[in-house]
């Protein structure tokens, strides 16, 4: 099977597709948590000048 992305080396992938499985508001909250965790690690990790690239 062809990936459809190739990777950059390194990098790093996560599947977050079984956090939204739930519905109402157990989704809402796996997405705001997920976004929250996500910029706060960005913005510890890497400096402003820093390219990041993240698929949706």
């Amino acid at each position: 099977m062809r990936r459809a992305i190739i990777e950059p080396t390194p990098s790093v992938t996560i599947d977050l597709s079984p956090l939204f499985t739930n519905p109402g508001p157990r989704f809402a909250a796996g997405h705001s948590a997920v976004n929250a965790i996500a910029l706060y690690a960005m913005t510890q990790t890497f400096p402003p000048s820093e390219r990041l690239l993240v698929l949706d």
